[in-house]
């Protein structure tokens, strides 16, 4: 916006300095106008000066006559050159009448000529003042979108921040699921080692038959062993801080299905009621078979009271498309809350999260 100062020079050139306001004034297609007008004002000052002179000369002629009067029994011989002079006066008197008639009539076209230069610069000021406000109100807009620029530049650099933090986070996250391959390999190597203890078991079972009694003893002890080491692989989660829920479901599914002859399968079907999510959707459960046992199982990095109700409501939903019930809920997470292991009490879902 154009400073105060800025329109206080500006306008004092215009009025001192002519050759800047003709400059300015043939920008606005005034130019020629405003010369025509110096003219004519030159011109009208030109006649009066010659009215003036001609008044005087008036004023001398009467002065005359006032002699001639007095003189009038010397000069009446020339008398008749006196009028003659009068009436030759009254006809230049009559012509400057005409003049001045078309000077007026002039002057009239020149104030007109004057008005609608006003109306068109009245225009101008105003066409100036809404150009200036279109001005104020660019500047206000271009403003805003700086302010808005600099807000997304603000996102991005805590986008910038975030993503660093997760990088960070993958980093720990592979560091801990490299130490759980690490656990589940010596883990495979305890197992593959109990399976040889058990072949040999077998083979003194064959060559005893009159320890029977003994042999499922073991097989109990076996059976309790594997119970507690299902616990233990639950825990790691717990143990390592794991977030990562399908990387440590995929390595539980090969462990389980590899070693224990338990088969892991992905359960998937449409809810078109809204009963597990309040709203139609897809329902995703994990569910283990082992002999005649079937187990829902659902892994979380942390369980609330809705993570145990919506599993609860996941094995009813199953239950009512399957028509069979599941003889084990298992919850597995590393950190759950209070009110969530109460209430995994009271809907009979095994909650594991330690060993």
């Amino acid at each position: 916006m154009m400073s105060t100062d800025l329109k206080s020079e500006f306008l004092r050139l215009l009025e001192k300095d002519v050759e800047f306001r003709y400059a300015v004034a043939g920008y606005l297609g005034l130019s020629e106008i405003i010369k025509k007008l110096d003219w004519l004002i030159e011109e009208q000052r030109k006649i009066w000066e010659e009215v003036k002179h001609i008044w005087e000369e008036i004023k001398s002629l009467r002065e005359d006559q006032h002699k001639l009067w007095e003189n009038q029994n010397r000069l009446w011989e020339n008398q008749n050159k006196l009028w003659e002079e009068i009436k030759a006066l009254r006809e230049a008197q009559n012509k400057i009448w005409e003049e001045i008639k078309i000077l007026r009539e002039d002057q009239r076209r020149l104030w007109e000529e004057i008005k609608s230069l006003r109306e068109g610069q009245e225009k101008l000021w105003e066409n100036q003042n809404r150009i200036w406000e279109e001005i104020r109100a660019l500047r206000e807009n271009q403003n805003k979108i700086w302010e808005e620029i600099r807000a997304i530049k603000e996102d991005i650099r805590k986008l910038w921040e975030n993503q660093n933090k997760m990088w960070e986070e993958i980093r720990v996250l592979r560091e801990n699921q490299n130490k759980i391959w690490e656990e589940i390999r010596t883990i495979k190597e305890d197992i593959r080692k109990l399976w040889e203890n058990q072949n040999r078991m077998w083979e003194e079972i064959k060559s005893l038959r009159e320890n029977q009694y003994k042999l499922w003893e073991e097989v109990r002890i076996l059976r309790e062993d594997f119970s507690n080491l299902i616990k233990r692989i639950d825990a790691l989660g717990s143990r390592w801080g794991i977030l990562a829920e399908s990387a440590f479901r995929n390595a539980l599914k090969g462990l389980l299905e590899k070693s224990f002859n338990v088969k892991i399968e992905r359960w998937i079907n449409y809810d078109d009621e809204g009963f597990v999510y309040g709203y139609p959707s897809v329902v995703e459960i994990d569910i283990a078979l082992r002999d005649q046992e079937l187990i829902l199982i659902e892994v979380s990095s942390h369980a609330k009271t809705s993570d145990i109700s919506l599993f609860n409501r996941k094995a009813i939903f199953y239950e009512k498309k399957v028509g069979k019930k599941p003889s084990r809920l298992i919850f597995v997470t590393p950190y759950a809350e209070n009110d969530a292991i109460d209430l995994a009490n009271k809907l009979r879902i095994e909650l594991y999260t330690s060993v």
